[in-house]
């Protein structure tokens, strides 16, 4: 076999074969809106289960990508955000891993990542508030 045939076979390859492939592509789920007026959806593919950490984290944790909307909430200074999240869905606790906000027209207000994911980090979750409708959207669907 000759190098173009090989070129031909992976082009073919890419174009008829490559797009069926399962990616994980962003679905966002409405979740809820707070009293102030932002809006949050969830991406249910992003849904992951985190393995216990030794020492750091020894609870098993489940994650999921958040989105706010918070144009019409005259509390805050950026206009969205997108957040991850962690839950301890047995413990009820929550912890924010990663969160961008941006300004209304579109630059980063703001950004931030936790990349120690301890334990000391988990605070729970109070019931009857959009964390807690977080939760429940990470820890009763199966994500993967």
């Amino acid at each position: 076999m000759n190098f173009s045939h090989c070129i031909q076979r992976l082009i073919v390859f890419l174009i008829l074969i490559a797009p069926k492939v399962a990616f994980a592509e962003s679905h966002w789920e409405y979740i809820g809106q707070t009293k102030p007026g932002s809006i949050y959806v969830a991406d249910v593919n992003s849904i992951r289960e985190r393995q216990p950490v030794q020492i750091l984290r020894p609870f098993l944790v489940r994650t999921i990508w958040v989105k706010g909307d918070h144009s019409s909430d005259s509390t805050v200074k950026y206009r969205s955000s997108t957040s991850l999240y962690a839950f301890d869905c047995s413990a009820r606790t929550m912890a924010q891993l990663s969160s961008v906000k941006y300004s209304a027209d579109g630059s980063v207000f703001s950004s931030w990542s936790d990349t120690t994911d301890s334990h000391y980090d988990y605070e729970p979750v109070a019931p009857d508030t959009i964390g807690e409708a977080f939760l429940e959207k990470a820890c009763n669907n199966s994500g993967e």
